[in-house]
């Protein structure tokens, strides 16, 4: 299914993730902002941990090298128990696309911040 969607690409922003999709995630959402139960999913999640630490190498690099921003591309979600809630979302937006519909609906129930339904909004 991740074929069929082609991979963001852009700018390095300096204080935002961008994911495969080009959802923008502030960097401390995901990467420093911690819940209630003092957990964040840096912590918890792989697929949250990898970006926050390839986007802080990539920022260092940048201001090591004088600020200029480099081209990045979003790359495919690392294998994790969040890898098919990405399939679900991938599929059933083409589901959507080729059905021929008029709108494509999702509800996010108990989300922190709604990654999953931006995510569904972006396919």
């Amino acid at each position: 299914i991740f074929e069929l969607f082609p991979p963001w690409e852009g700018l390095l922003e300096m204080d935002v993730l961008v994911d495969f999709l080009g959802v923008r995630t502030r960097f401390e959402y995901d990467c420093e902002g911690y819940t209630e139960d003092g957990m964040s999913y840096y912590d918890v999640t792989p697929s949250r941990r990898f970006p926050c630490d390839h986007h802080a190498q990539m920022r260092d690099a940048a201001a090591a090298a004088g600020g200029a921003l480099p081209r990045v591309a979003g790359y495919l979600p690392i294998v994790d128990e969040e890898y098919l809630e990405y399939i679900d979302v991938l599929e059933s937006a083409r589901a959507a696309a080729a059905s021929g519909a008029d709108r494509y609906v999702v509800a996010e129930i108990g989300a922190r911040y709604g990654t999953w339904g931006v995510r569904a909004a972006a396919a």
